[in-house]
């Protein structure tokens, strides 16, 4: 849509994907793609309405990633963003730093969007947060960006201290998965705002596919049901698969290389179809699960009441 901000006209996104991390936005935001009346950026996560007016970017582990390699603190970056897009295209955009991040948010969409905030359209998928805090964390993990076990990793002092240090919000493990206030405020501002549960939206694709065409005012279409799983977690195989992957990960004359050669989609293929072969599941220890069970059982009851909806599916899987 286009909004009146400090005397031009921009266009901005009509939808936004806030998340949750781990919870199959990537493999979403991928189908939307495809459809020829949606366009969205090749690159996903931006993170711009968490980063604008100034706010500093933050990082990974020990610095071997730059989030401003992906993300935007700029408007006219952001903007640039949706310059390809067709006329009579919906456009969206996603980011899982939206919904945990909400107040800053909510405000920053506020303050560019103005009256036109309430036109914006808010889809988000929730999976179980016990599985999605050990999916996270098994990603990290895996890029090497997570050096530390589980429970120190979700230890409450270990994570202020990581935030208080200026590292990335997904180090939150457990606050990512805390829906209940994130998913209110959401709720509370925007009246298209609509939720979908992870467990059962793979599980009958095409039925909730269609329901966010519905919702989007978009047809319906073969090109909203690929079946490729993206962005998986997993640990990796073995030692040949550990050296592999800390050449794909690092930065190297090589990726710059190819980065200059081959537009973003295809680089990341590769990248996902190589990290497929590198990594094998690694089902959530029992501990581990009881434990996390225990930290989200109030989270999911305030949530079920908020949603009017029972969530009895994370509690048989939990």
């Amino acid at each position: 849509m286009f909004v009146s901000y400090d005397g031009r006209e921009i266009q901005l996104p009509d939808f936004l994907i806030p998340g949750a991390a781990r919870s199959g936005t990537t493999k979403l935001y991928d189908s939307l793609q495809r459809h020829s009346s949606v366009f969205m950026p090749n690159q996903k996560e931006p993170m711009f309405f968490s980063l604008w007016g100034g706010r500093p970017f933050l990082k990974e582990w020990m610095g071997k990633e730059r989030i401003q390699d992906w993300a935007t603190n700029e408007l006219d970056a952001y903007v640039g963003l949706f310059r390809n897009a067709i006329s009579g295209q919906f456009i969206g955009e996603g980011s899982v730093w939206y919904l945990y991040d909400h107040e800053t948010v909510i405000e920053n969409i506020q303050k560019l969007y103005g009256a036109k905030a309430i036109n914006l359209k808010i889809i988000i998928l929730l999976r179980n947060p016990a599985a999605r805090a050990w999916s996270h964390y098994l990603l990290k993990s895996s890029h090497y960006r997570e050096p530390l076990p589980f429970n120190e990793a979700i230890h409450p002092e270990t994570i202020d201290k990581r935030l208080a240090s200026g590292m990335s919000y997904s180090y939150d493990y457990i606050g990512f998965g805390r829906y209940e206030g994130q998913v209110r405020a959401f709720m509370q501002t925007f009246p298209h705002c609509k939720v979908w549960i992870f467990e059962e939206f793979y599980r009958d694709l095409a039925g909730h596919m269609a329901e966010i065409a519905d919702f989007l005012g978009i047809a319906m279409d073969g090109a909203l049901l690929s079946g490729h799983v993206v962005n998986p977690s997993g640990r990796l195989r073995n030692s040949a698969s550990e050296w592999l992957a800390r050449n794909i990960m690092e930065p190297s004359w090589w990726k710059t290389v190819l980065k200059s050669m081959l537009p973003y989609r295809i680089r990341r293929g590769m990248k996902l179809r190589a990290w497929k072969g590198l990594t094998r599941p690694d089902p959530m220890p029992e501990d581990v699960r009881r434990k996390l069970a225990e930290v989200y059982s109030g989270e999911i009851n305030r949530l079920e009441t908020l949603l009017g909806r029972s969530l009895q599916i994370w509690r048989e899987s939990a």
